[in-house]
C-alpha cells in the first residue's frame, strides 16, 4: 500500500510539472507571427536541408537537423527566407518550426524532476525543481523560438539522469544510454563537452573503487566510442544532405566544395574532392578557428561573471508596445546563485559536506559556468542556462534539509509564480505601456 502511495505521489509530481509547462510554453504560442532574435540564422539553416544548400554555423549539426525534421512532413516553403522582418512572399508555419524546441523544453523540467528523485530529494523538492523550471522567464521565453539550446540542454541532462540510473541498478543499458545521450547534447553545441566530462570523471572515480576490465571497456564505449560515432554520424549525414552550393563555400577550401552542385570548383578537373572523412576533418577545424576568431561584439550581450545575477538582459523582439526580453524570474536566479555560495561555503567548511550529491552538483555547476572565461567571442544570458539548471538543482537539496520544508517550498513557489506573472509581458510579447515596461526594468543594465 505505501509503495503504491509513494508511486501515485511521483507520478502526481510529475503531471503537476508537465501541465505547468505546457501551460506556460504555449501561452500566446502564435503570438509573434515574424522571425524572432537568432531564428534569423537557425531558421534559414533548417530550411536549407530542404533546398540542399550548403550552409556553415560555428556549431555542430545536430540542432538544426531536428529543426528541419520537426517540419515534415511538408517541410518549410523554399521561398520563405528568414530574415529580421516578416518572410518574403510566403507565410510560414511558425507553430511548425517553434514545436520542437517547446517540446523540448517542457521535456527537460520533467528531466529535472528525474534527476532531484535519483539524487534522493524528497517529491516536493523534486517537484520544485522541475516548476522553476516551468516557471523561468528566460528559459520559457528561450524555448519557445526556433533556437536549438532546448535541445542541448535536454539530451544532456538526460544523460545525467540515465547515468544516476545506471548508478542505482548497475545494468549497462543505462551507462550506454548516458553516453549516447550526452553525445547527442555535444553534436548541439561544443559546450556541452561538460555532460560527458562530468558523467565520465565519475564513472572513472567508479572504476578507481571497484576496478574490472569489463567495467573499464564499458566506460570505453559509453563515453569514448559511442560519443565519436553519433558525433561523426551527424556530420556525415549533414554532408550527404549538403549537396549544392550555398553561402557556406566561402569558409571552405577548394577541394571540401569541389562535389557540390553549382559551386566555384565544381567543374574544375584539376581539384579533387574529399571524402567524408576528410570533410569532417576541415568542417571542425573551420569551427574552431572561427569560434576563435569572433570579433563582433553585440550591445545586449553580457560577461561571463556577470550571468548569476542576471546583470544584462537580452532584446528578441519588439513590434507596437510588445517586447519580448530574455530575463529570467529573479527569485530564481539570484536564489539560485545564493544556493551555490552556500553549499560551496559549508562544503569548503566542513569536509564531511564532501558527498557524492554535493560533488555532482558543485562540479556540474561550476563546469557548466567557469569555461566561459576562457571563450573569447560575444557571450549573452542564455549560455549560463546550463549552470541556471544545476543552480535550481542545489537549491531544492539545501532546501530539502529544511525541518518545515513545505512550508518554504510552498511559500517559494507562490513567489516565484507571482515573478514570473509580473514578467510574464516582456516572456510572451504582451502590449506594455512605456511606464509598464520601465517598472520592469528593475536594474540600470535592462533596458
Amino acid at each position: 500500500m505505501k509503495t503504491w502511495a509513494r508511486r501515485h505521489a511521483t507520478i502526481l509530481t510529475f503531471a503537476v510539472v508537465l501541465v505547468a509547462g505546457i501551460a506556460t510554453h504555449f501561452a500566446y504560442y502564435s503570438r509573434q507571427q515574424t522571425t524572432v532574435f537568432d531564428e534569423v540564422y537557425f531558421g534559414t539553416y533548417a530550411q536549407d536541408y530542404f533546398s540542399h544548400q550548403y550552409y556553415f554555423d560555428p556549431h555542430p549539426p545536430l540542432g538544426k537537423m531536428l529543426l528541419a525534421a520537426s517540419t515534415l512532413p511538408g517541410g518549410v516553403p523554399l521561398k520563405a527566407q528568414f530574415e529580421s522582418t516578416p518572410y518574403k512572399g510566403v507565410q510560414p508555419d511558425f507553430a511548425r518550426l517553434r514545436l520542437l524546441p517547446a517540446l523540448a523544453s517542457i521535456g527537460l523540467a520533467l528531466v529535472i524532476v528525474g534527476i532531484a528523485l535519483r539524487l534522493g530529494m524528497s517529491r516536493w523538492a523534486a517537484g520544485f525543481a522541475g516548476l522553476c523550471v516551468d516557471f523561468d522567464n528566460a528559459l520559457v521565453t528561450h524555448g519557445r523560438f526556433v533556437l536549438i539550446d532546448p535541445f542541448m540542454l535536454l539530451f544532456g541532462f538526460s544523460g545525467l539522469l540515465c547515468y544516476l540510473y545506471y548508478r542505482r541498478k548497475k545494468h549497462p543499458s543505462w551507462l550506454l544510454a548516458s553516453g549516447a545521450l550526452a553525445a547527442l547534447s555535444f553534436s548541439i553545441k561544443w559546450i556541452a563537452v561538460v555532460f560527458i566530462c562530468l558523467i565520465g570523471v565519475h564513472y572513472v572515480g567508479e572504476l578507481i573503487h571497484k576496478y574490472t576490465a569489463k567495467r573499464l571497456l564499458l566506460g570505453i564505449v559509453s563515453f569514448l566510442i559511442i560519443p565519436f560515432a553519433i558525433y561523426f554520424a551527424t556530420f556525415a549525414i549533414h554532408f550527404a544532405l549538403m549537396t549544392k552550393t550555398g553561402q557556406g563555400d566561402a569558409f571552405m577550401s577548394d577541394q571540401f566544395v569541389h562535389n557540390l552542385e553549382g559551386s566555384r570548383t565544381a567543374n574544375d578537373p584539376n581539384i579533387k574532392g574529399l571524402n567524408t572523412w576528410q570533410k569532417f576533418v576541415e568542417l571542425n577545424k573551420v569551427m574552431n578557428s572561427v569560434e576563435d576568431n569572433l570579433t563582433a561584439t553585440h550591445p545586449y550581450s553580457s560577461p561571463w561573471y556577470s550571468w548569476p545575477l542576471m546583470h544584462r538582459d537580452v532584446y528578441y523582439y519588439y513590434d507596437s508596445n510588445q517586447y519580448v526580453y530574455l530575463l529570467g524570474n529573479p527569485l530564481i536566479w539570484w536564489g539560485g546563485a545564493l544556493a551555490v555560495l552556500v553549499l560551496t561555503c559549508l562544503v569548503v567548511a566542513y569536509r564531511k559536506m564532501w558527498t557524492y550529491n554535493n560533488r555532482l552538483l558543485l562540479i556540474g555547476f561550476f563546469a557548466s559556468w567557469l569555461p566561459f572565461l576562457f571563450i573569447h567571442r560575444v557571450m549573452f544570458l542564455y549560455h549560463y542556462f546550463m549552470a541556471l539548471l544545476f543552480s535550481i538543482l542545489v537549491a531544492a537539496y539545501l532546501l530539502d534539509r529544511l525541518k518545515y520544508k513545505r512550508e518554504v517550498f510552498t511559500g517559494l513557489l507562490i513567489g516565484i509564480i507571482a515573478f514570473f506573472l509580473f514578467f510574464a509581458p516582456l516572456t510572451y510579447g504582451l502590449k506594455l505601456s512605456d511606464n509598464g515596461l520601465q517598472s520592469r526594468m528593475w536594474l540600470s543594465s535592462w533596458r
